[in-house]
């Protein structure tokens, strides 16, 4: 059987490689990051303080998006607009939890909205820090919600690992071993 010659690649192939796995390698960690911080985040809106508010809008927001696998989607995120004070402070607020999600299902978001007619007093959690910040719901639902960064990162990572030291000879890690050996 014959054998092939590997094919000789470029400094400027070798550096672009190694530039693209390093990329992923740091994408890959800055979305697990982001899920540690936003999961932070999300906690740490269950020890904000409450206060009373009041109900200024509520309506069903659409937008449209595309996916491969699903084609054109519609998504429906809940608004809702309040008002709340803090030290004699006038506030304005919108964010229900956290993390204002959308979802495909007109009716879960309208069911988000019906438990806050407009006019009616609600509690609001504010943050005792940074007052313009607010939520309806503290903890933001469940954290399996936001796992995804961590899951999508995790892969990133493991792809840019893999692709360099699947590309380990090709991009010339064995002359690096050498000189530190």
């Amino acid at each position: 059987m014959k054998k092939t010659k590997p094919l000789k690649t470029s400094r400027i192939q070798r550096t672009i490689t190694r530039v693209v796995f390093a990329g992923f390698i740091i994408y890959g960690i800055t979305l697990v990051i982001s899920f540690f911080w936003i999961a932070r985040e999300i906690e740490g809106t269950k020890h904000w303080l409450a206060t009373e508010g009041t109900v200024i809008s509520t309506t069903v927001e659409t937008s449209m998006g595309y996916s491969e696998h699903r084609g054109n989607t519609i998504r429906y995120s809940p608004s809702v607009k309040y008002t709340y004070s803090v030290d004699g402070k006038t506030q304005n607020g919108d964010h229900v939890t956290f993390s204002n999600r959308s979802t495909r299902i007109q009716s879960t978001a309208e069911a988000v909205i019906s438990k806050y007619p407009v006019g009616s007093t609600i509690t609001v959690f504010y943050n005792p820090e940074a007052h313009h910040q607010s939520v309806l719901e503290p903890g933001g639902g469940s954290p399996a919600q936001n796992y995804y960064l961590a899951f999508l990162g995790s892969l990133i990572f493991i792809f840019g690992i893999g692709g360099l030291y699947a590309h380990r000879e090709k991009l010339g890690f064995q002359k690096i071993r050498k000189y530190l050996t």
